[in-house]
């Protein structure tokens, strides 16, 4: 019975044996899977962003798919693919090459070229407003970009109205540090147009242009008077639109000899009388008003000869800043003879 049994263990063990040296084998001839690690390096010792994730899990001898996120760096380098060394000597080509244990692919970049330099934008803003009558001052700000040099000064192009501007269609240089050119004689009620344009080492860069209208209050028309044939020595004159006051002047040889101020606002339109002279509102059969100021010869004890008749128109015009100005045009003079009182 004892021999039995010792046959027995004998016969297990034995079997035990045989099935462990057929797993061994069985792993020997490649029974089991072997998986590999593919990792990315950034090579730079700077901030690289959008860097792939490692790829796990590669069977030996597979290929891997180029990841879809490219690396990307903000201090003048440009990625240029991955490579088997940090050296950048050997790129590793995707669709061929195998993986046949774990794999560290390193960046490699590429120095971006120097940007090439070109003509300033046109300025970011441009803009006109009234700085008092017949003033004005055109502003603007620097342009963005500024073609990648120093901007080096900045010109400023007047288009007046019949050339009457000083520097009438020609380009005006001003400093790098100028923001802002002035100018007087704006009026006469017409269009002007102003344009400013940056320049740097490459040439002049692209212009702004504005348009802007400018005021005017008419002169005085129609001057009149019957100085030379009656005693009152009347002046009569066409009303002007937007006009709230009249000068009335007598010169002598270039001189002024006389002169009256009519407020139309403090001295109605009516008929009023004075010891010298008196004034009044009459409108002709178009509707059109006229002033007259009598005795204005008499009331300065002017001698009989000939005299220089003007009336000035005042008034208040809106500018381009909203503000009123105080405005006023002499009519064209007018030769009388006085023939004395």
């Amino acid at each position: 019975m004892g021999g039995d049994m010792k046959k027995v263990l004998t016969i297990c063990t034995a079997l035990v044996l045989m099935l462990m040296m057929t797993g061994i084998l069985a792993a020997c001839k490649g029974g089991g899977t072997q998986t590999f690690t593919v990792s990315f390096n950034r090579n730079a010792n700077a901030t690289v962003t959008n860097m792939p994730s490692k790829i796990t899990g590669v069977e030996k001898n597979a290929t891997v798919t180029e990841p879809a996120s490219i690396p990307e760096r903000t201090d003048g380098y440009t990625f240029s693919g991955w490579y088997k060394e940090a050296a950048g000597t050997n790129a590793w080509v995707f669709e061929t090459d195998k993986v046949t244990k774990n794999v560290t692919l390193f960046a490699k970049w590429e120095e971006d070229p120097e940007p090439e330099d070109f003509e300033p934008n046109a300025v970011a803003t441009f803009t006109v407003r009234s700085t008092g009558f017949a003033n004005v001052t055109l502003e603007w700000t620097v342009p963005a970009p500024n073609g990648g040099t120093t901007i080096t000064k900045y010109q400023v192009f007047i288009d007046s109205p019949a050339g009457i501007f000083e520097f009438d269609k020609q380009w005006i240089d001003l400093s790098a540090g100028h923001r802002s050119y002035g100018f007087s004689g704006v009026g006469g009620g017409d269009e002007w147009t102003a344009k400013v344009r940056a320049v740097n080492a490459k040439g002049p860069g692209a212009e702004k242009a504005i348009t802007f209208a400018t005021w005017q209050l008419n002169d005085p028309e129609e001057v009149f008077t019957t100085a030379e044939y009656d005693t009152h020595g009347t002046i009569g004159w066409k009303n002007v639109t937007d006009a709230v006051a009249y000068t009335v002047r007598l010169q002598s040889g270039g001189e002024t000899v006389a002169s009256r101020y009519l407020n139309l606002a403090n001295d109605p339109a009516t008929a009023q009388t004075s010891t010298y002279f008196y004034y009044f509102n009459s409108l002709d059969g178009d509707g059109n008003a006229y002033y007259y100021l009598n005795n204005l010869f008499a009331e300065f004890g002017l001698a009989a000869g000939t005299y220089s008749v003007s009336v000035r128109a005042h008034g208040y015009i809106l500018g381009m800043d909203g503000h009123l100005y105080m405005v006023s045009n002499y009519s064209n003079p007018k030769n009388v003879i006085w023939g004395g009182a």
